[in-house]
């Protein structure tokens, strides 16, 4: 009888979930503003693709740009001796140069080398902050646009342009042609020490690349030493701060039989301005210094502030999305905040949006991983999907090499609508059948406090397919509150889809000294795991937790929830799991109201609380507990149980509110609150200790 109820619970919530997932959406154009401020929209306005997604044109005055200068101030293009560029006549000239060659001049301009000796106003920069509504004298058409891309060096050599406007559509509703907007169009030579300041760039249209200093960089190109404060309106466009798109991640090739691995760099910058997402219903990928990237990005800061829209794909405060190549050495003080629905697709992360690595095509066009190393949020982080004081998202997808997460810290402000982590939103790992390591996060350290709805101190949400991954020496100091039903202190919600022979995880020497607080599942390390598919028993497949402690207050707040020192629930079906060595000295709490039951609900459900030392309770993970109070004796002790409690040790208390209340089923334990102990769900517990608890397992005799 408890359990039909139980079941009508889940078979409603089921059917909710398939009547929300069958809504159709509907894409809606939002009214904009053009350079002088008139509202446009309409379908005179709009160009919609083979898929039904609407683009927006804006009915922009037409441009005045400045006259080309007759020459250079001098130089003969060569490394030893540069064009000189002492004005914007002279700048603009370069872009004219690139498009139209001198007869009979044997000058590569495209691929020349280029010096300024003075600041350069392409504007008068007085009322820079209006010319979203007014436009400034000059627009401005980035250098190389039709002409391919710069190959040679620009170097500023410490003076500043300013001035800088773009403001255009990208194509047009009947032609689709697809430009980078910028300084610069293209850019596969070096750009360095370039500062951009008091400018504004918008781009509607088509999808395109957009970045102050350069739209998109190809090849081995290098950005360095370049400073931006620009305000840029984004709409479709793949946007960042510095670079739009860096590609060159992907293009390896072979030479004498010896891969070669090219990759585009940008080191040393700083983004100081606005972004913008205007357009609604916009996917686009947003970062402080590039939009996407499979660059090595190296000590770049962003302090400037993104603001964002529904259904942007990922933003982050260095990279919206990181394909390929490494973050290092990098750091988000600024501010990126969604202002969004709640239904919303958006992902942030403070240093990274997205981390994707695929496998695409052959070995010369694959994804070689992602590497973030010694990055730090100061910043404000707000997304909706996902957020992660570092990365927002990880999704690794039958791919071979590995992805690096070591030496991270967040110290930021981080909040996010489903899963929130201090480092990482949410981690998927689908990786290629190989032996190699695929994800491995170290050394990360969480110091801020965190209050979101489902929040992990390292990750919120992990999903473990196939693949290796370890999570090593990490670090918990946050205070953390769900507002939801998980709350860990290095995970809080880890599901399960293994297949059998082909997924191992290892979380080693972590540690938790943040309070935690939660509705339904709370633990020191991991507060909720989960096999919803069961698939037989993985021999194959392992799970090891070793050596991690938790030091900290844990609180669940509700009824038929579970408080566990390591683990809050372990429902990982036939997945052999090992918590070895592992050690809580934290106080567990269960401060859930009993106001109000009747002996009538304890007669249709079970209500409980569950609170064990180092795991709260084993078995399905359902929102309410069923008939748990008669664990199968053939399960418990069993030595070849699927999950093996060996040497763990706790020393924590419980405290309990209204512990003498009526209708309600206790289970405590020092090691083990309470177990199904069904197949599938068979415990050892092996060389453990604790103090304070009548039973190490709960509910067996």
């Amino acid at each position: 009888m408890k359990k039909t109820f139980c079941w009508f619970i889940c078979v409603f919530m089921l059917m909710t979930l398939l009547s929300a997932c069958g809504t159709d959406a509907t894409t809606i154009t939002e009214p904009s503003e053009n350079a002088d401020g008139a509202l446009i929209s309409g379908s005179d306005a709009d160009a919609t693709d083979s898929t039904g997604y609407e683009y927006l044109f804006r009915d922009i005055a037409e441009p005045v740009y400045i006259t080309p200068a007759d020459d250079f101030a001098g130089g003969d293009g060569t490394e030893e001796d540069p064009f000189r560029i002492a004005d914007a006549a002279q700048l603009v000239l370069l872009h004219e140069k690139m498009i139209v060659a001198t007869s009979g001049s044997t000058v590569d301009y495209a691929a020349a080398h280029y010096v300024l000796t003075a600041d350069i106003f392409l504007n008068d920069t007085q009322d820079a902050d209006t010319w979203n509504q007014t436009a400034p004298a000059y627009a401005f058409t980035p250098i190389g646009q039709t002409a391919g891309a710069f190959e040679g060096v620009f170097d500023r050599q410490g003076h500043t342009i300013a001035g800088l406007y773009i403001n255009t559509n990208c194509g047009s509703p009947e032609q689709s042609v697809r430009h980078n907007y910028g300084l610069f169009d293209t850019v596969s030579g070096t750009i360095r020490n370039v500062n951009i300041a008091d400018s504004y760039i918008s781009v509607s249209g088509y999808s395109c690349s957009v970045g102050a200093v350069a739209g998109r960089l190809t090849n081995e190109a290098e950005v360095s030493n370049c400073t931006v404060n620009a305000v840029i309106d984004n709409y479709d466009a793949t946007c960042g701060g510095v670079v739009g798109t860096a590609v060159g991640g992907f293009y390896t090739h072979y030479k004498d039989n010896t891969l070669y691995e090219d990759y585009s760099r940008i080191n040393n910058c700083t983004f100081s301005g606005i972004i913008n997402q205007v357009k609604e219903d916009a996917i686009p990928y947003i970062g402080g210094i590039v939009g996407s990237s499979q660059a090595k990005i190296d000590t770049c800061t962003s302090t400037g502030v993104i603001n964002l829209k529904d259904n942007v794909d990922a933003a982050g405060g260095i990279a919206g999305v990181q394909r390929d190549g490494s973050v290092t050495n990098s750091q988000h003080n600024g501010i990126l905040q969604g202002n969004v629905a709640e239904e919303s697709l958006l992902i942030a992360g403070g240093i990274v949006g997205k981390i994707f690595v695929s496998s695409v095509g052959g070995e010369q066009e694959m994804s070689r991983g992602v590497t973030l190393s010694s990055c730090v949020n100061n910043g404000i982080v707000s997304g909706n999907l996902y957020a992660g004081g570092i990365v927002g998202e990880i999704s690794v997808d039958n791919n071979t090499y590995c992805t690096t997460i070591s030496n991270c810290t967040n110290n930021g402000n981080v909040t996010g609508g489903r899963y929130t982590g201090g480092i990482i939103g949410r981690m998927y790992c689908k990786a290629a059948y190989a032996d190699n390591e695929h994800i491995v996060v170290e050394n990360c350290y969480n110091k801020a406090d965190i209050h979101a709805n489902t929040v992990g101190g390292i990750i919120g949400q992990f999903n473990s397919e196939r693949g290796t991954v370890t999570v090593t020496a990490c670090v918990n100091d946050g205070a953390l509150v769900s507002a939801d039903q998980h709350c860990g202190g290095m995970i809080a919600y880890w599901m399960m889809n293994s297949e059998p022979d082909h997924c191992k995880v290892t979380i080693s020497e972590c540690i938790n000294n943040g309070a935690l607080q939660s509705s339904l599942s709370a633990g020191g390390i991991v507060s909720f795991m989960d096999r919803p598919i069961g698939q037989g028993r993985a021999a194959g497949s392992g799970l090891y937790i070793d050596h991690c402690s938790n030091f900290a207050e844990i609180t669940v707040t509700s009824l038929n929830g579970y408080v566990g020192g390591i683990l809050g629930n372990w429902g990982m079906k036939d997945i052999d799991t090992v918590l070895s060595a592992c050690t809580n000295e934290g106080n567990l709490y269960i401060d859930a109201p009993t106001d109000g039951m009747e002996d009538e609900e304890a007669e249709i459900m079970t209500v409980s609380r569950i609170a064990g030392g180092i795991v709260g309770r084993v078995g399905a993970g359902l929102l309410l507990t069923v008939d748990n109070d008669k664990a199968d004796a053939d399960n418990v002790q069993r030595e070849d149980g699927v999950l093996q409690i060996q040497s763990c040790s706790n020393s924590g208390t419980l405290t309990v509110t209204d512990a003498d209340a009526k209708n309600i089923t206790d289970f405590f334990g020092g090691i083990i609150g309470n177990t199904s102990a069904e197949d599938g769900y068979s415990v050892y517990v092996d060389a453990c200790t604790d103090t304070g608890f009548e039973k190490q397992i709960g509910n067996a005799e």
